[in-house]
């Protein structure tokens, strides 16, 4: 992908990103914006809220709608996947304006907000004003606390993302998850720092975190010579991997999170089924993702039991909608011959290769019932998530 390919509205594998924005003051070595010319960089408008909005409206009103009802469709929307809408002011107001012109115009679902800024309280009055759902997650690798100089520029050490937190959890439509990532070896505390850390996230009015390695692959700025001399293992690890992740740390920071009642995942739709209440929407809790990424996660018993429920339903598209409808839709939406696409033994199955933001629409659409298997599909972004990546669509 270039900077000129950004779309303004996109169907990642969570959520539904718009990005009027581009260009981020911080310069974080590990950063998807590298390779794009969008780190160190001051962030450019190119569309304005009432721009971005329209084209969320379209794109939830157009080809979408044949394959997803926009009038109960509950996506979440992530605004920002290109900057940090807190770390300048004309961003900050963007977001403002864009919740606002959300509220008003879009069915409700979550917006979410990925940041490493500073909130501020009267940052977060403006935000809980329209009522809209809003899901924080707040990024933090831990680099500075391990005095690793990954990143430079006005971002969030742990204290202020601690207090972000605490922030959030006095609002009254708010919600913040900790992003934990890049999760690598380097940045490692002790085991009894590690454990304190833990305690001390669980503490703070998170809602839980996600733990993500270092994304192996074209959106890694791998010309960065912080990479290579500060998280030299991780980079130089051998095989073939989506992530470098460090599994020992996982192993700690997991039964330090379940000793605590700390929800700790893996894929950010996990948190985001927390958040709302209700089932994981993908198919985290469905083979293959469920081995790696639902059951090694210290998740309370009142979501899995959610998730269970879904995992007992009955395979396929009983209830809701049959099998042939589904896979005259989907041929449909792909353009594709009827005999491409077919609906059994609870999968969904497409003879071809599948762009990516068609992919993770559909899993958007039918994720929650049906396995969505392709014979591969074609990246659109800088990274493929895990279910693009490295499961039944791989």
């Amino acid at each position: 992908m270039t900077r000129a390919a950004v779309p303004l509205v996109a169907e990642h594998d969570s959520w539904i990103t718009v990005d009027p924005i581009l260009g981020c003051p911080a310069d974080c070595a590990y950063c998807y914006l590298g390779p794009l010319g969008l780190r160190a960089a001051r962030p450019e408008a190119r569309a304005t809220p009432e721009e971005a909005v329209a084209a969320v409206e379209e794109h939830l009103g157009g080809r979408r709608a044949g394959v997803v009802d926009p009038a109960y469709d509950q996506t979440p929307l992530c605004v920002g996947n290109y900057t940090d809408m807190l770390l300048t002011r004309p961003n900050r107001e963007a977001l403002v304006r864009i919740v606002e012109l959300l509220a008003e115009r879009i069915p409700r679902r979550p917006v979410v907000v990925v940041t490493k800024g500073r909130l501020d309280p009267d940052l977060l009055a403006a935000l809980d004003r329209p009522g809209f759902p809003i899901y924080w997650f707040l990024s933090q690798s831990m680099a500075r606390a391990a005095g690793l100089p990954l990143e430079r520029g006005p971002i969030a050490d742990l204290d202020t993302t601690l207090d972000n937190a605490r922030l959030v959890s006095r609002t009254t439509h708010q919600k913040a998850v900790h992003f934990w990532r890049p999760f690598v070896a380097e940045l490692r505390p002790s085991r009894a720092d590690l454990e304190k850390l833990v305690g001390r996230l669980a503490s703070s009015g998170l809602s839980a975190s996600v733990v993500v390695g270092l994304t192996m692959g074209p959106g890694v700025p791998l010309a960065d010579e912080r990479l290579g001399t500060l998280l030299d293992r991780s980079i130089a690890a051998p095989g073939e991997r989506a992530e470098a992740f460090d599994g020992e740390g996982w192993a700690v920071a997991r039964e330090s999170a379940a000793a605590a009642g700390y929800p700790l995942y893996r894929n950010t739709s996990c948190a985001l089924a927390l958040l709302r209440g209700q089932p994981e929407a993908l198919g985290t809790w469905r083979p293959p993702y469920a081995r790696h990424r639902c059951l090694p996660a210290a998740c309370p018993l009142a979501q899995r039991a959610r998730c269970g429920a879904a995992l007992a339903a009955p395979a396929g598209t009983a209830g809701w909608m049959d099998g042939a409808t589904v896979a005259a839709r989907v041929a449909a939406f792909l353009s594709l011959d009827a005999g491409s696409v077919s609906v059994g033994a609870g999968e969904l199955v497409i003879d071809d290769m599948i762009d990516e933001f068609d992919y993770n629409t559909l899993l958007h659409g039918y994720g929650r019932h049906l396995a969505i298997r392709a014979q591969g599909v074609r990246r659109q972004k800088a990274w493929l998530g895990s279910f693009t990546g490295g499961g039944l669509a791989a």
